[in-house]
C-alpha cells in the first residue's frame, strides 16, 4: 500500500515535469513610431531660449533707451553708430550666455575682443570714412597722454561706441546666463540717471519706457527662475499650462507698471 502511492506520487510528479508551465503570454516590445513633424517641432522648440524671446524685445527696448539718452546728450557727432554696436552686443551676448562647452572666461575675452573691433570698425570707416590704423594710433596717443582725448571726437565715440556693445552684451548674459534682471536694472538706471543731468530737453517718456520694460523684465525672469525650480522639484509643465501662466503672469506685471506709472506720474 505504501509502494503504491510513492510510485503513484513520482508518476505524478513526472508527468508534471513534462508538461510545460503556462505563463501569459506577452508580446514583444515594439518601438514607437515617431511622427516626423512632432520631432522637427521638438527641435525647433529647442532653439528657443527658455526665457523666451519677450524678453529679448525687453531688453533692446531697454538698451536703445539707454542709447538713445547717450546720444541726446550730444557729446560727439555721428552717434547713430551706438545702435548698431548695442545691435550686436545684444547678439553676440546671446550667443555666449546659452554657450555651455567653452569656459565662459574665454567666451569674455573673445567677446570683448569683438566688441572692440567692431567699435573701431564702425568708427573709423562708418562714422569718419578713415583708416583704422589712424584710429587705432590715436587711441595709442590717448592711452600715453590721457589729457588729449578732449581734442579727439574719434576717440571718444570709440569709447561710447564700445560702451554701448557692452550695455548689449552685459545685458543679454545677465538675462540669458546669470539670471540677474536686478543687478541691469541697476546699471542701466544708473547710467540714465548720468546721461540726465547733461540732458538738455526733456526725455520723461524715454525715462518711463525704460521702467516699464524694466520691470516687465524683471517679473518675466522670475517666472523663469520659479519654472526652473518647479521642474527640478517633479512638477510636469506642458505647454498650454505653461502659455497659460506665462500670459496671466505678464498681465498682471503690465497692470502693476500701468499702476505704477499711474501714481508716480
Amino acid at each position: 500500500m505504501p509502494s503504491s502511492i510513492v510510485e503513484s506520487y513520482s508518476s505524478s510528479g513526472l508527468e508534471d515535469r513534462g508538461q510545460p508551465e503556462y505563463g501569459p503570454h506577452l508580446p514583444f516590445p515594439q518601438r514607437s513610431k515617431q511622427n516626423p513633424e512632432a520631432s522637427k517641432s521638438k527641435r525647433q522648440l529647442v532653439l528657443a531660449p527658455a526665457e523666451g524671446w519677450f524678453a529679448l524685445l525687453l531688453l533692446a527696448v531697454a538698451v536703445y533707451c539707454v542709447v538713445y539718452s547717450i546720444t541726446s546728450v550730444g557729446w560727439v557727432d555721428h552717434t547713430f553708430i551706438l545702435y548698431w554696436s548695442a545691435t550686436a552686443g545684444l547678439i553676440v551676448g546671446l550667443a555666449i550666455a546659452k554657450l555651455q562647452r567653452l569656459p565662459q572666461v574665454i567666451l569674455h575675452l573673445a567677446a570683448c575682443l569683438i566688441g572692440y573691433w567692431l567699435s573701431v570698425w564702425l568708427t573709423s570707416a562708418i562714422a569718419f570714412n578713415v583708416s583704422w590704423h589712424l584710429l587705432i594710433a590715436t587711441i595709442g596717443a590717448v592711452i600715453t597722454d590721457p589729457a588729449r582725448i578732449n581734442n579727439s571726437e574719434m576717440v571718444f565715440l570709440f569709447y561710447l561706441s564700445f560702451l554701448c556693445f557692452f550695455l548689449g552684451y552685459f545685458g543679454t548674459w545677465l538675462i540669458y546666463r546669470a539670471h540677474l534682471p536686478w543687478l541691469l536694472a541697476i546699471v542701466y538706471c544708473s547710467i540714465l540717471l548720468i546721461n540726465l543731468s547733461y540732458v538738455k530737453h526733456d526725455i520723461s517718456l524715454i525715462v518711463t519706457i525704460l521702467l516699464a520694460a524694466l520691470i516687465l523684465l524683471i517679473a518675466r525672469i522670475q517666472l523663469t527662475a520659479k519654472l526652473v525650480q518647479w521642474k527640478s522639484e517633479g512638477l510636469h509643465i506642458d505647454r498650454p499650462w505653461l502659455q497659460g501662466i506665462t500670459r496671466r503672469f505678464m498681465q498682471i506685471a503690465s497692470a502693476l507698471v500701468v499702476l505704477a506709472l499711474l501714481l508716480g506720474w
